[in-house]
């Protein structure tokens, strides 16, 4: 069974470079490193890496059978992940040496255990194991008493004491910190309080019942290495949780909140700027360096020892409410745009009332992401435009993730003075995207404040630290490493930091094939492009092994295949104490076993929707930073018609070869067990044509039970069950907030959205993009309609439907991570025009427990519980229905993709987009008798 883990866009590996470029398909598997049950809260795993077999030219670990083959009369395995052989006895397995700073050890003894073959059919999903911590053999486990998670907040000195800025993050940080007994720190936890202006951080002493701080100057930030550096050390505050915490925290946070006197001077003549982020951050790095973590890359003569000082990794949160002193506004620079919030739930839009802004492809785009939009915004970097990528890599090395959020109180946003600045988001972005963390985010109410940054603390469950990620793949693929090339003379190039050695989100490269996540969750995936290395000749099928004893040569069928190789840094909770809680070093160990495709058939039959909408997002999104808004929209659109024309030829090839077997021609090529499992059926792959007219084939009986398709359906693939979702997807990309045009959005705004999409597990994504809509009967707690296209004309039809089975009350479920709708539904007939309303009001499901279970497991799957109408039920029936009716991505008004020009909605679009799919296929002579 192959692990969640790792998700190609197709399960398929082309048998060449020429066969996978047939298909139009982007070469690229989604990652989400710890998916499944692996950080806190996994339980123990048993298993250490020294009982598994390595082979012992690429080092790789073997814990299935489905990595490679055993040659047990040699003692030998034959590793599918390199082509070589290694004996797998035991005084030659010692001979290993550490693999690429994955920090294992092998045991001085043979275990009993020694080999550890699993069996395939047993073994579901991951496997497991521990690792020693430090590189001390039996060193495997630290208490989180001596080892902590440590989290840095930050807040933004150069506010105003009148700034609502201080209500808002004063509040929220009181709410977290002193939470109830499910949301309060442990009491492992160590925490930072500081403020920054310009020049000066202050530190805060959370232990002190009589608020108490030191202020320090700040140096200018270098782009120096960490070796080149000779900054002494300041003496933060790192505060641990304990029984007199919770005093000293609300004295503090009251004299930040009132108490100008002791906030930090602002002895720079500028007005406008926030504090020095870079400085600050780099402060809290030196301050960080005198320790070590668990996933410290350590050189064999260090000594690391129980008196080290030690953490388990952690969290910078930067509460900005101006844009930092990096970021230097242009004086003639237009203001942004007042609307919209960025980045909840990858959205761009007021979480309060559901407001989303229009669709105006014929305008310049203020908030394109380009280098020259973001000129205009700003002066370049200094004191260079890769400072905030040094400082981030620094940080992923320190398994600390900073998170950027933006606090704009609302109560100053809405004043008819306020006028937004250009926070420097797209160019911030680099900063949380290296170190690890999900992207910037822009909130304007503490509500929203305390979840967003709550759910990013470091002791969150399923957190982890120092994530090593090794990518392995069978001979003949790789990771395609191509940087994007830097513009000649350009400033403001952002895009040339968010896709590092071929990997896409908040990772970067640290070698080949080797990635790093200063903090990851559960909720995190980047998107890994791939290579076929080989274009001159087919990947082969079968390999012959030399020198074995008593053979002359052994023919082994390869079995190709990804593996990847996770290690992390985890806290398990204690069982009755937060106390007992422990740190350790675990390795997850995930395969995907990707059999071989000869012909372009197979690789379409094998495509993961999902996987694929997160690989175009990311796509898409870099195009936005390289061409704007406007251009992306017609890539998307190019792309799924060469796709679209693509599939069409398939299905003729596939037409082709049926006719040779009728023949009995001797070039037939055999059917493959996925053509079996998804029968063809040519009524609703292929059309024909009468004169000018084209139609659908109308067979004798189709194979698949199912009425002829319209020629437009035939055109958009709905006929293949793999690829008739994506012409939704491609829409619902297109429209989603973070790549529709609008000159209403700011380009901060915007940032945020695309960043928080980039770092979405593919289930998520899908989710934001275009929501899950049912409908239950709350009297027999029973779903009605599990899937409804969203479209009002469908809902009402549901409606319809299930109210004529006389099922009492109906209720809409809408799920996405911006939100979570439950509204009772009714539907009035207008009294004139008889046409049908749908009435909509907030619902609470006390009486439906399947349902109400349903809604809990919906808001606790996201990284953050989304907003839902159960903790707000004052909403009218209006403000229901346009916040239920923004989420209709099937009725919104786009532009058509054929003239850019209005189109209507998602059916006019299709049609638009069949007719450009059949003018291509006659001009290349595929549509005929």
């Amino acid at each position: 069974m192959s692990s969640s883990t790792i998700r190609p866009i197709s399960r398929r590996f082309p048998q060449s470079k020429a066969l996978w470029e047939e298909t139009n398909l982007p070469m690229c598997t989604v990652l989400t490193p710890l998916g499944g049950e692996t950080g806190q809260g996994q339980q123990k795993s048993g298993l250490k890496l020294s009982n598994l077999i390595r082979c012992l030219k690429c080092g790789a670990p073997h814990p299935t059978i489905d990595t490679y083959d055993l040659l047990e009369e040699n003692e030998m395995i034959f590793c599918h992940l390199c082509g070589g052989t290694s004996s797998y006895n035991f005084d030659e397995q010692l001979k290993i040496r550490t693999n690429d700073g994955l920090k294992e050890m092998v045991e001085d003894e043979e275990d009993e255990d020694w080999p550890f073959i699993a069996d395939a059919r047993k073994e579901k999903g991951d496997i497991i194991v521990d690792l020693p911590l430090f590189n001390e053999q039996d060193y495997f486990a630290e208490s989180a008493m001596a080892c902590p998670p440590v989290w840095w907040i930050v807040l933004d000195g150069t506010m105003p004491q009148s700034s609502p800025y201080w209500q808002t993050v004063t509040d929220s940080l009181q709410d977290i910190l002193l939470g109830n007994d499910n949301d309060a720190p442990p009491e492992y936890a160590h925490i930072g309080l500081l403020l920054a202006s310009q020049d000066t951080l202050s530190t805060w002493d959370l232990s002190s019942p009589v608020p108490r701080v030191s202020h320090y100057p700040l140096e200018a930030t270098t782009t120096k290495s960490t070796d080149e550096q000779t900054k002494i050390p300041v003496d933060l505050n790192l505060t641990p949780v304990d029984p007199l915490y919770e005093s000293s925290v609300e004295a503090t946070l009251r004299a930040v909140s009132d108490n100008p006197s002791l906030k930090p001077n602002n002895n720079i003549n500028s007005a406008d700027s926030g504090m020095a982020l870079g400085a600050t951050i780099e402060t809290i790095l030196e301050f960080m360096e005198q320790a070590k973590h668990p996933g410290d890359t350590l050189d064999d003569d260090d000594e690391t020892s129980y008196s080290t000082l030690l953490y388990a990794g952690g969290k910078i949160t930067c509460l900005l409410g101006r844009p930092p002193l990096e970021i230097e506004p242009l004086d003639l620079v237009e203001p942004q745009s007042s609307f919209g919030l960025g980045g909840m739930g990858g959205g761009i839009h007021d979480a309060l009332q559901g407001d989303k802004f229009a669709h105006m492809p014929d305008l310049e785009d203020s908030s394109d992401l380009t280098p020259t939009n973001l000129a205009s915004y700003c002066k370049p970097l200094q004191p260079s435009e890769d400072i905030f990528d040094i400082i981030g890599t620094r940080c992923a090395h320190a398994a600390l993730g900073v998170d950027i959020v933006v606090v704009e109180p609302i109560e100053e946003s809405s004043s008819r003075h306020f006028i937004r600045p250009f926070y420097g988001l797209p160019l911030l972005r680099v900063l949380s995207d290296t170190s690890g963390a999900p992207g910037p985010l822009l909130i304007d109410n503490g509500v929203d404040l305390t979840h967003q940054v709550r759910a990013r603390t470091p002791w969150q469950p399923g957190m982890a630290f120092a994530t090593e990620m090794r990518v392995r793949t069978s001979p003949g693929w790789g990771v395609e490493t191509s940087p994007i090339e830097p513009i000649p003379k350009a400033t403001h190039q952002m895009a040339i930091f968010l896709s590092s050695s071929g990997v896409a989100g908040p990772a970067i490269a640290t070698n080949d094939n080797f990635f790093l996540l200063g903090t990851c969750d559960k909720h995190t995936s980047v998107t890994l492009d791939l290579q076929n290395t080989d274009a001159r000749r087919n990947v082969k099928l079968e390999q012959k092994v030399y020198g074995l004893r008593g053979r002359v040569g052994v023919k082994v069928m390869l079995k190709p295949v990804i593996q990847t190789c996770v290690a992390y840094t985890c806290i398990e909770p204690g069982k009755k104490r937060s106390s007992s809680a422990r740190v350790l070093r675990r390795m997850k160990i995930s395969y995907c076993a990707m059999p071989m495709a000869t012909d372009v058939e197979s690789i379409y039959n094998s495509i993961d929707p999902e996987a694929l909408a997160a690989a175009l997002f990311h796509k898409l999104a870099l195009n936005v930073y390289e061409e704007g808004t406007v251009s992306t929209q017609q890539v998307g659109i190019d792309w799924l018609k060469a796709l679209l024309v693509c599939v069409y030829q398939s299905a003729l090839g596939v037409l082709e070869n049926e006719g040779k077997k009728k023949l009995g021609m001797p070039d037939y090529q055999e059917t493959e067990e996925e053509y079996r499992r998804n029968p063809f059926d040519a009524s609703h792959r292929v059309l024909t044509s009468s004169g000018d007219q084209i139609m659908t084939l109308t067979p004798r009986k189709s194979k698949s039970g199912k009425k002829t398709l319209e020629v437009d359906d035939v055109l958009l693939g709905q006929g293949h069950r793999r690829v008739a979702s994506l012409a939704l997807v491609v829409f619902s990309l297109l429209q989603c907030d973070a790549l529709r045009p609008s000159p209403g959005v700011s380009a901060d705004a915007r940032c945020a959205a695309i960043a928080q999409m980039a770092s979405m597990i593919p289930r998520d994504l899908v989710k934001c993009i275009a929501p899950s809509l049912s409908l239950w009967s709350a009297k027999d707690d029973v779903p009605m309609e599990r899937s409804i296209d969203l479209s009002l004309y469908e809902a009402i039809k549901a409606y319809k439907r299930a109210a004529a089975n006389k099922k009492g009350e109906l209720v809409f479920l809408l799920d996405s991570p911006q939100q979570l709708l439950v509204y009772k539904a009714s539907l009035k007939a207008h009294e004139e025009t008889k046409k049908f309303k749908l009435g909509l009001k907030p619902y609470a499901p006390t009486k439906s427990p399947k349902l109400l279970g349903m809604i809990q497991a919906m808001t606790s799957s996201y990284r953050v519980k989304p907003f839902t109408t159960l903790d707000s039920d004052s909403q009218s029936e209006t403000a229901s229905f346009r916040r239920f009716i923004q989420n209709m991505i099937e009725d919104m008004p786009t532009a058509g993709p054929a003239d850019g020009e209005d189109s209507g909605n998602f059916k006019d679009w299709k049609s638009d987009m069949a007719q450009l799919v059949q003018a291509e296929l006659e001009e290349l002579g595929l549509l005929g008798s």
